[in-house]
């Protein structure tokens, strides 16, 4: 593994909210990801590993993840619009809107082994018109489905499941199997895009779309975790499962107004631990994402419109 991500590969999540989020979502997985690997071991085997991709260092980077914020601000075209001349990132579910806005990205980042969901993010003729032009960077659980519909460079790494200093630890036992270097994607695809624009050391480092919550006024029965909470507590009215799970943020540098779960939470959490780290080395990551629950230090808050004229040419000129 390189030196620069070493420190970020031994970061612990050592409170008990961490731990049992961890721990629930082995049990609720590990089946599914372990059959995936195997289905996916001669790929995986035959594949490019990470650690073969070329640095861009000292290129800004924008990572794009699929949260609200990307339409009602109208990132894409205003992207589009731009010059931006930086390494572009971006969350396997915004591959085909990408693409159809017209905007090629240099990497899609899969951390997810969902057999139904991810595979619809390939599956479009457009996916084939631009494959050889993109880079996937598959965790070696991806859904076999996914991997196999792309035509284009695939390369590997294994997603950190749990401590790999355990001594039974998954994750140290997928690294001797497929043989690809482990990497901490804090749970979540939009955070890893973050990490894999700090492994290719791209400078500043931008997001769009991470918003990791969701937009005040937006019905809670419709989040992610309302159905398990609800199953989990059946006794609890809605108004006590809103004020026992979610939590209200207002973002004071966008001035938005936005709640979120448990689960995004812990996201949050696993991206500024990891942020304390890159920033250390001298790194810059800037939330652009006009909305959200991204606010607190190290990472920086920025316009969109902003970071485009500041950081959009080539090593900052």
């Amino acid at each position: 593994m390189d030196g620069n991500f070493q420190s970020l590969s031994e970061i612990a999540n050592n409170d008990d909210l961490s731990n049992s989020i961890t721990e629930a979502t082995i049990d609720n997985f590990e089946k599914l990801w372990m059959e995936n690997i195997a289905q996916n071991m001669e790929t995986i085997l035959s594949s490019k590993s990470i650690k073969d991709l070329p640095k861009h260092e000292g290129m800004s980077a924008i990572v794009i993840a699929a949260g609200p914020s990307i339409k009602e601000n109208h990132h894409l075209k205003m992207l589009r619009e731009s010059d931006f001349e930086g390494i572009i990132i971006a969350v396997d579910r915004m591959f085909i809107p990408l693409l159809k806005e017209g905007i090629i990205p240099d990497y899609i980042v899969n951390a997810d082994g969902d057999r139904e969901n991810i595979h619809r993010f390939f599956d479009d003729p457009i996916v084939d018109e631009y494959a050889e032009q993109i880079k996937v960077i598959f965790a070696t659980l991806a859904p076999p489905n996914a991997v196999n519909r792309f035509k284009g460079e695939r390369y590997f790494y294994n997603a950190m499941i749990d401590n790999p200093h355990e001594k039974k630890s998954i994750t140290k036992y997928i690294r001797y199997l497929t043989q690809k270097p482990n990497i901490n994607t804090t749970g979540n695809v939009g955070g890893f895009g973050v990490i894999f624009a700090y492994y290719l050391k791209c400078n500043p480092i931008a997001t769009i779309g991470l918003n990791l919550g969701y937009p005040a006024g937006t019905p809670f029965e419709n989040t992610y975790s309302y159905l398990n909470i609800r199953k989990a507590y059946p006794d609890m009215t809605d108004e006590e499962i809103y004020t026992t799970f979610y939590q209200e943020y207002f973002h004071p540098y966008f001035k938005t107004k936005s709640y979120t779960e448990p689960i995004f939470s812990y996201y949050k959490e696993g991206l500024i631990d990891a942020a304390k780290y890159m920033v250390l080395e001298g790194y810059k990551i800037i939330n652009c994402t006009e909305g959200g629950i991204l606010h607190e230090d190290p990472i920086e808050s920025m316009w969109f419109r902003d970071f485009l004229s500041t950081y959009g040419r080539k090593h900052n000129e």
